[in-house]
């Protein structure tokens, strides 16, 4: 049976939840708690210890995975879409397999992205706090039908997006060098960052490379009209929150939902500030089902990655 490191914190937080999936699958779990990732220097002393590791958002890079060469570490899955935390040339090189569960959030990270834009678009959890508080506010917000939003990355998250803006009667567009999105018309596709002053609200729906780190930055948001809206839902590492504050001060930016950060736990940060704003914790994609399914897809494909190797 292998010995199987689990860091990834949906799963941990539900270890016994989902204990005997590892175990039908030959493979005896450790779950390792964290609130979103393990510190390296706790990573660096056990993963070599391990046949596998499920790991979550926490650092993959080649200290860690030669730590793990050196020891008994054969393969790792990572839990969810995301690779940007790992080294994949590091892994390659060392001979460390590692793959991810690519496509399995897309409905729930679009349907968060809709919720955000309508919260965001009609004050909601204003409202809301006003109903508590005594208050009986109206009229509050604004419409959605024929304003424009800007979708960078036209994956399978921008994709299940559009569709639902689509059906709000909003004027769409689209951001991605890479996609073939059969959109039939419904989106005005623009090289980044043309457009960006005719846009209401801009949704980041793109994986996190060395080329867009950073990308909603000071010209770009310079660029933006005045009293615009942002969502993530990406990664945190596509926003200069420092240029972002500045911007929300300033008010060129009205306000911003966004479900990650450049630092997570998301702490003592000036972001707190602006009551406007909506914040989650990383969990666009984290509904019960969804992460059942994804769990089951990771335990079943971690099994025969490290299946395959014992054969070799």
């Amino acid at each position: 049976m292998f010995k199987i490191l689990v860091t990834a914190p949906p799963v941990v937080s539900q270890a016994d939840r989902y204990r005997e999936q590892f175990i039908r699958n030959n493979m005896e779990p450790v779950f390792l708690a964290s609130e979103q990732q393990v510190s390296k220097e706790i990573l660096l002393a056990m993963v070599g210890d391990f046949d596998g590791w499920m790991l979550g958002d926490d650092i993959c890079d080649q200290e860690i995975l030669s730590a793990g060469k050196l020891g008994k570490l054969r393969g790792a899955l990572r839990w969810g879409a995301g690779f940007d935390n790992v080294d994949a040339k590091a892994a390659s090189e060392l001979g460390i397999p590692i793959e991810n569960t690519p496509g399995t959030f897309a409905n729930e990270v679009a349907d968060m992205a809709l919720g955000y834009l309508i919260a965001l678009a009609r004050d909601i959890p204003q409202v809301s706090q006003g109903v508590f508080d005594g208050q009986w506010l109206k009229p509050v917000g604004s419409s959605l039908a024929g304003k424009k939003v800007g979708i960078v990355g036209l994956g399978v998250i921008g994709q299940a997006i559009v569709r639902r803006l689509h059906v709000l009667e909003m004027s769409l567009v689209g951001y991605d060098p890479v996609s073939d999105f059969d959109h039939d018309g419904t989106v005005d596709l623009m090289i980044w960052p043309e457009g960006l002053s005719g846009l209401d609200y801009l949704i980041l729906a793109c994986p996190l490379t060395r080329d867009n780190f950073k990308m909603i930055n000071g010209e770009v948001l310079s660029l933006m009209k005045t009293g615009c809206k942002i969502i993530n839902v990406a990664r945190g590492g596509l926003v200069d929150e420092k240029a972002l504050i500045h911007a929300l001060r300033e008010k060129k930016v009205a306000a911003v939902a966004l479900d990650v950060f450049e630092q997570e736990p998301l702490r003592n940060s000036e972001l707190l500030e602006f009551k406007q704003n909506l914040y989650g914790s990383h969990n666009a994609s984290n509904t019960v089902e969804a992460v059942d399914r994804t769990t089951a897809i990771a335990i079943e494909k971690l099994s025969k990655l490290l299946g395959g190797l014992n054969g070799r």
